[in-house]
């Protein structure tokens, strides 16, 4: 399982790059002319692929942070006692499990919040994120 969510959150980092790119890129795309005839639509497309980009970042995030936490959470449960060890190994073996537990369970709440922080600041207008003006005048 944390395999797939990692491969998973690999596959929508790099669909999400196509959609996330920056006024000096659109510039570099297109002759000025053509640039300054299409500023509004180019603004609205960007706009749109900003808003492609931040959900898929977000699933990104989250695929991968929940990844490393099941992750963790197995290592846990493969270093678990196991009745028959000896006397030794047991209490090792516990307190590894005990740690990776907790690394696990720090791992998902860390993870959490931080895409929970992602889909906030990526709220904000692509606009200000891009530096691609609209014209004056409209929406």
């Amino acid at each position: 399982m944390a395999a797939i969510l990692l491969v998973a959150s690999l596959q929508f980092g790099i669909a999400c790059q196509k959609h996330f790119y920056s006024k000096d890129e659109l510039n570099n795309w297109w002759t000025d002319d053509e640039y300054k005839t299409h500023l509004e639509y180019l603004s609205d497309e960007q706009r749109s692929d900003f808003d492609r980009w931040r959900k898929q970042a977000w699933r990104a995030l989250a695929c991968y942070n929940v990844g490393i936490a099941v992750l963790g959470a197995a290592l846990a449960t493969l270093l678990a006692p196991l009745s028959k060890d000896g006397c030794l190994i047991g209490p090792t073996k516990f307190a590894s499990a005990v740690l990776m537990s907790v690394a696990a369970l720090i791992t998902l709440v860390h993870g959490l919040i931080s895409s929970f922080q992602l889909r906030g600041m990526t709220q904000t207008s692509p606009e200000s994120e891009s530096g691609v003006a609209r014209k004056e005048g409209s929406k």
